[in-house]
């Protein structure tokens, strides 16, 4: 066990809840940015999901017109 004086004692251990306390704010502020940014990523996923879908029926829609006009054979 560390054998140490009192007042060397009160000062690490108020440095030690300083650190602490500045550790939780920190994280706190951090990890709350991140989860905006995980949100806002759940957002942009959709979106992409959405133009997908339009893109490929618009695909199929121009693939259908070619292939009824005798443009193209349907393999």
């Amino acid at each position: 066990m560390l054998i140490c004086k009192n007042r060397l004692f009160r000062r690490f251990l108020f440095f030690s809840m300083m650190f602490l306390i500045f550790s939780l704010f920190y994280n706190q502020f951090t990890y709350a940015n991140e989860s905006e940014k995980v949100e806002k990523m759940k957002d942009n996923t959709e979106h992409v999901r959405i133009q997908q879908k339009r893109i490929i029926s618009s695909l199929k829609s121009i693939e259908d017109c070619l292939i009824n006009q005798g443009t193209i054979k349907n393999e």
